[in-house]
Formats: structure tokens, sequence, C-alpha cells
């Protein structure tokens, strides 16, 4: 500061250092630990940006990963419900997912006391296809009866196949004069039906159908369809090609 009794004393930088040489070493170690620490700091700081921005993309690509398989595991899941409550070849209700929703049916037609009735329908002389033509001809021609019956079925009617060429329908909420006309209508639209392959093979089939219908005796669907099976052997007994009611 040039001040008195210094003021013509010559003091430099230097001199301070020679005579606090310890106190500046350890200053710069200070500083350096300081700048150093700086640039460690900031070296995490990239690291760990990269690294979040690392984990973001991963991010983003396992959720877009877990995206596809919910759906793929939702497809599957869908696919197995339907492998397991259809029928492989005709694509309708299979035995157990029939018995499973008829008896819903049921339950429901006897608490409200609502009508309910059973066809039971069996191709006639089937056998008889299949063994002219092959099984293969034979499951054509269920394919194609399958499809002739849904045609004339509301869509809250049940139809399953309950084994080889034997169905049931069930049908709520409709009197017995809306099923015979039903019953007729499908025995009809079957007889016309025909199945055609190539330009020789042509085959014709017919449909016996036997209903009953629910009474308050019954505790399960098994009860109807007992009678709708009995009133089934009596149209096959009684010629074929017919609707008879038990």
């Amino acid at each position: 500061l040039r001040m008195f009794p210094y003021d013509d004393t010559s003091f430099t930088l230097i001199d301070v250092i020679e005579k606090y040489p310890y106190q500046f070493i350890l200053l710069f170690l200070f500083l350096g630990a300081i700048f150093m620490s700086i640039l460690r700091i900031q070296k995490l700081n990239h690291q760990l940006k990269t690294h979040a921005q690392e984990i973001e993309r991963f991010n983003a690509t396992l959720e877009e990963e877990v995206k596809e398989r919910t759906h793929e595991l939702t497809l599957l899941n869908t696919k197995l419900k339907e492998l397991a409550n259809t029928d492989e070849l005709t694509k309708i209700h299979n035995r157990r997912h029939f018995l499973q929703l008829a008896s819903f049916y049921f339950h429901s037609a006897k608490r409200h006391r609502l009508p309910l009735y059973i066809l039971s329908l069996d191709i006639d002389f089937f056998k008889h296809v299949n063994d002219t033509h092959g099984h293969h001809v034979g499951d054509d021609v269920l394919k194609l009866f399958c499809t002739t019956v849904t045609k004339s079925l509301r869509k809250d009617d049940l139809f399953g196949r309950i084994g080889g060429e034997e169905f049931s329908i069930c049908v709520q909420n409709t009197p017995l004069e809306g099923i015979l006309i039903l019953a007729e209508k499908i025995r009809a639209s079957v007889e016309e039906s025909v199945y055609k392959k190539g330009h020789d093979l042509l085959i014709r089939i017919t449909v016996s159908i036997g209903i009953s219908g629910i009474t308050p005796s019954d505790e399960t669907i098994f009860d109807i369809m007992k009678r709708s099976d009995d009133a089934l052997y009596i149209a096959k007994e009684s010629g074929r090609n017919q609707v008879r009611v038990q």
C-alpha cells in the first residue's frame, strides 16, 4: 500500500510467498483439490446425464415391448378361450360351452317363469355320407349344415355340437308357435341345401328335430334335453326329416 513506515520498502508477492511458503502450499493444494473436485463433479454429471438418457431410451423400449407382449397375450387368451368354447370343425359352441350357457338360460327362465325350449337335431343317414364319400366330405357337409342352421337363428339363440352329427339349439323367450316355425324353417332350409364338389358330386341331406320346453318340475337343463332327445327319436322312427314335440 506504500504506507508509512513501508512507503520506501520494496515488498512484492515473492516476498509474501517466501514469508508464508507453507500457507501458500496449503492454499494451492486446497484450490487444486477444489478444481479437481469440480472437474470430477462435471464428469460425474455428464456420465449421470448419459446414463439417464440411456435409461429413458431403455424405458421407452421396454414400455413398447410390454405393450406388444400385452397385445399378444390378449390375442392368445382370446384364441385359447375360443378354442376352449368352440367346436374346432364347425366353429359353433362345443358340448361343454353349450351346456354351460344353456344352464344359465335354464335358471334364468325358471326364476322369471319364461319359456325355454331345446331343439335336438340329428342329420339323417350321415353315416352313409362318411362311408360313401369319406370323412373329409363328411366334415364339409357338417360345416354346410351348421352354416345353414345358423342363418335361421337369432343372435341370442344357442347352437352347439353335442357329438358327431348331433346338435342342440336352446331358444328363450319364444312361445311354442314360434319354436315350431323356427324348427320347420331349419328343416326346410337343410333339405334345400346342396353340397357340391366338382361337377359330379352332389350331396343332399335332411335333418330330424325333436323339441321340448321347460316345465315346473324340471331341475336342470338335462331334463329338457332328455325329452327333446325322446322327441328326436320319435321323429327318426317315424320316417326322419320331420319335427316332433315331446
